[in-house]
C-alpha cells in the first residue's frame, strides 16, 4: 500500500490532512477495482457475488519426479523440475540440482504471454540429499486471480553454479500450467425454472 500526501502549503495540526491511498497486488501493480464504501451504500451492493464459474490450476506435463528418466535427466542437465503443487492461484514447485560449487543460483523463469515478456522467480535452498550430491530448491509463483480459463502460463528452471547456467525447460517444451474451468461449479441456465 502505498500513502501519499498531495502537495500543497504546510498544513496546521487541527486541519485535515488530504492523502490519496494505492493498494497493489502481489506483484505491486495497482488494482483495477475500487469499491466506495459510503453510509447509503445498500447491504445488495456490499454483498459478495458468487461466480458462474471455479478455475483452477492444472499442469500440461506429468510430474517429472515420476518419469523414469527423472534421475537421468538431473544427471544430464545439473537441475530438474522435482514437482509442483497448486494452491489457489500459487504455484509451488520444488527443483533438484547437482552439487557442483558452493554458491548457486536458482531462479524460475515465467510468461503468461507466450514470452512477449518474462518475469523470474527466486528458488529458496530447502536441503541436502543424497549425501551432499544434490540440492533441493523451493518457489513459489503467484498469480493474478483474474487469470480466466483457457488461458496458460510457460516456465523454465535456471541453475547458474559459478559463471555457467544449466536449464531444465522439459527438453525444449517448456513446462505449461493450464488454467481450467471446473465443470462440476458450472451454474447451469436451464429455461422454465426459477
Amino acid at each position: 500500500m502505498k500513502d501519499q500526501v498531495e502537495a500543497g502549503p504546510p498544513l496546521s495540526p487541527e486541519s485535515p490532512t488530504k492523502r490519496k491511498v494505492q493498494f497493489a497486488d502481489v506483484f505491486g501493480q495497482s488494482l483495477v477495482s475500487v469499491k466506495m464504501i459510503t453510509p447509503n451504500n445498500s447491504l445488495e451492493d456490499l454483498a459478495v457475488k458468487k461466480t458462474d464459474q471455479i478455475n483452477f490450476l492444472r499442469c500440461d506435463f506429468q510430474q517429472p519426479s515420476s518419469l523414469a528418466s527423472f534421475r537421468g535427466r538431473l544427471q544430464r542437465q545439473k537441475v530438474c523440475l522435482e514437482n509442483i503443487a497448486f494452491s489457489g492461484f500459487a504455484v509451488t514447485g520444488t527443483v533438484l540440482v547437482k552439487n557442483i560449487c558452493f554458491a548457486k543460483d536458482v531462479t524460475v523463469r515465467y510468461s503468461t504471454d507466450n514470452w512477449k515478456t518474462y518475469k523470474d522467480v527466486w528458488a529458496d535452498y530447502v536441503n541436502q540429499l543424497d549425501g551432499g550430491k544434490e540440492d533441493r530448491f523451493q518457489f513459489r509463483i503467484y498469480l493474478l486471480h483474474s487469470i480466466h480459463a483457457g488461458s496458460s502460463f510457460e516456465f523454465a528452471v535456471r541453475f547458474r553454479a559459478g559463471q555457467t547456467q544449466y536449464w531444465d525447460n522439459n527438453d525444449n517444451e517448456n513446462y505449461r500450467v493450464i488454467c481450467v474451468m471446473d465443470p462440476t461449479h458450472v451454474k447451469k441456465n436451464n429455461p422454465g425454472t426459477g
